[in-house]
């Protein structure tokens, strides 16, 4: 039967067929991913050290001082400052909610706040200073006078933004989240003075 050259040609390439579905099913166990990660150093490798002899069994407490207003994170307490602007935030590319404020400090410094806020994710999102109002969806066209005041520190949530001491608040109109590669602007308030 296998003499036939009809059944011979069948035979061989089912053969093949089979031998080559096989390879491609076996060739992730033979083929490897190259990885160009750099090579880890000690200070980040996991430590193991047992705790010294002379240690604590209990927890103690360790005094860290606190930060000042100069730091980007600073601390917000409400009872040591003067709510100056405030409005909702409204969706202009993309879905967002919360509510911006601007506070003076004790020491004069101005704070922008996003109390309550949640924003769409999108690639590097930067709270931005306009005097724009309304804030219009120009995709892809640049924001003018506009002030970053750094990258949004996270989706949700409240945060604080140290405004820079040399900008002259009322010339100023919307508190804009802004995607710095696309030059869209994905959420916007419009600031009033209180």
């Amino acid at each position: 039967m296998l003499k036939q050259p009809m059944v011979r040609a069948s035979v061989l390439g089912v053969v093949l067929l089979g031998a080559a579905v096989a390879m491609y099913l076996l060739s992730p166990l033979f083929i490897g991913n190259t990885s160009y990660l750099s090579f880890p150093t000690l200070g980040m490798m996991p430590s193991r050290t047992p705790r010294p002899a002379t240690a604590t069994p209990e927890a103690t407490e360790t005094l860290v001082p606190s930060p000042t207003l100069q730091d980007s994170e600073a601390i917000f307490e409400s009872s040591s400052s003067l709510s100056i602007w405030q409005a909702d935030f409204y969706e202009v590319a993309h879905s967002g909610r919360g509510i911006a404020n601007v506070y003076m400090m004790e020491d004069g410094s101005l704070i922008v706040r996003l109390e309550d806020f949640e924003v769409e994710d999108g690639p590097e999102l930067h709270v931005y200073l306009t005097d724009q109002d309304p804030v219009q969806n120009s995709e892809g066209v640049e924001l003018t006078n506009a002030i970053d005041l750094g990258e949004l520190k996270g989706l949700i949530g409240d945060q604080s933004y140290l405004v820079p001491p040399d900008i002259e608040l009322s010339q100023y109109h919307s508190v804009v989240i802004w995607c710095v590669p696309y030059l869209v602007p994905f959420i916007a308030a419009q600031v009033q003075l209180q």
